[in-house]
């Protein structure tokens, strides 16, 4: 999978943020969109707007990375992580669960329900966009994902 788009230029990376706190919804965001490559998050703010975005969801542009907030109205995330793992477009998109509790039910939980990471929110806004930023290296600039339509069919 290229970074680039076919006239060279970097390809925007799609996040997808499920962040019911307006604060940590705008640091992420402005934190994500600091990073060194292009970035456009989509923010939804509850667990029913994130399963009408799965529902609504087409193959052409599915997110590079999807964050969510552990404690959301309505429930946690680990329903959501679930209902994304189920997903044909998003089996293989990388799913990290936010929180702002370091209880090793939560990340166990968020684990067995299919997310790839657990990161515990840290409270100092520099601490912060360090951790966003690390996110973003890792999940979006380092690491290599198979999509469903780069698999060889197997006969």
């Amino acid at each position: 999978m290229s970074s680039t788009d076919a006239g060279g230029k970097k390809a925007i990376r799609h996040v997808l943020l499920v962040e019911d706190d307006v604060n940590d919804a705008l640091l992420t965001t402005r934190y994500l969109e600091r990073w060194r490559q292009p970035i456009s998050v989509e923010v939804l703010s509850t667990l029913g707007e994130a399963n009408s975005f799965l529902q609504s969801l087409s193959q052409a542009r599915p997110p590079a990375l999807i964050l969510l907030d552990h404690m959301l109205p309505g429930g946690s995330s680990i329903e959501l992580v679930k209902a994304i793992r189920e997903h044909p477009t998003l089996q293989t998109v990388p799913v990290v669960v936010l929180t702002g509790n370091s209880d090793g039910q939560i990340v166990q939980r968020a684990r067995e329900a299919g997310a790839n990471s657990c990161v515990l929110k840290p409270i100092d806004p520099e601490d912060y966009e360090r951790t966003v930023s690390a996110i973003a290296e890792f999940w979006i600039g380092a690491n290599l994902v198979v999509r469903p339509e780069d698999r060889a069919t197997v006969v």
